[in-house]
């Protein structure tokens, strides 16, 4: 389906495992540090108090961004720093789920959730408290081999320096024949997805089976003809 705006339509990609880590970070000053270092705040612990936040903000991502795909979300980790030397916290949200979308746009919510639940529960110390940033820390799909087509593998070799119609042979009976060099990456597609990139348009190399059979991890790879 063409996108003309609005919500992306995920509904031809796969379901993969998707994970995403965002960090937070809020410089509280002296007094307000010790408060919270000593567990002293009157409106309770601090720290588990964000913690639950950061959940709930992960849960409730879709109905904030009005264009975030509503998701299963199967796991959330919050962790959190304190820096005693700027007298900040620094919050890190992991956050996992099976699925046909990334979680970044969840892991970022929860960590800015987080910070702001910080300031809330510390403010009556002071409100010259900053948050100085929300980042993304790392995203991706957990794939394995296999995942994306029969792909394979190999080294020692320059396949970008065939020619369509040129033969390989694999071990000791499998054939194939070149077909196409570079294909058209869809957006947003599953190498995307893991590797920040995808690399098909510029490098992807494609085969058809002549020969079938069955091929191992470390063997023979050959060009039959020129």
């Amino acid at each position: 389906m063409a996108n003309d705006g609005g919500m992306i339509d995920v509904s031809g990609k796969d379901v993969t495992v998707r994970t995403a880590k965002a960090s937070g970070c809020i410089v509280l000053g002296e007094e307000t540090f010790d408060v919270l270092r000593q567990g002293s705040c009157i409106k309770g612990d601090v720290l588990e108090t964000a913690k639950i936040a950061a959940t709930q903000a992960v849960k409730s991502t879709p109905a904030l961004i009005p264009m975030c795909h509503p998701i299963l979300i199967e796991a959330v980790d919050v962790d959190f720093t304190l820096n005693e030397q700027d007298k900040s916290v620094t919050v890190n949200v992991t956050v996992k789920s099976s699925g046909k979308t990334g979680v970044e746009m969840e892991a970022l919510c929860g960590a800015a959730v987080a910070c702001l639940t910080i300031y809330d529960m510390l403010k009556y110390t002071g409100r010259a408290m900053t948050i100085t940033e929300v980042k993304l820390i790392e995203k991706g799909a957990q794939v394995g081999p296999g995942d994306f087509a029969e792909n394979i593998t190999t080294e020692g070799i320059d396949l970008l320096k065939l020619s369509v119609g040129n033969k390989l042979k694999l071990g000791e009976n499998v054939e194939l024949e070149i077909t196409q060099f570079g294909k058209k990456c869809h957006s947003r597609c599953e190498i995307f997805e893991q590797v920040g990139d995808c690399i098909m348009p510029r490098e992807g190399v494609f085969a058809k089976v002549t020969k079938a059979g069955a091929i191992s991890v470390g063997g023979v790879i050959e060009v039959i003809n020129d």
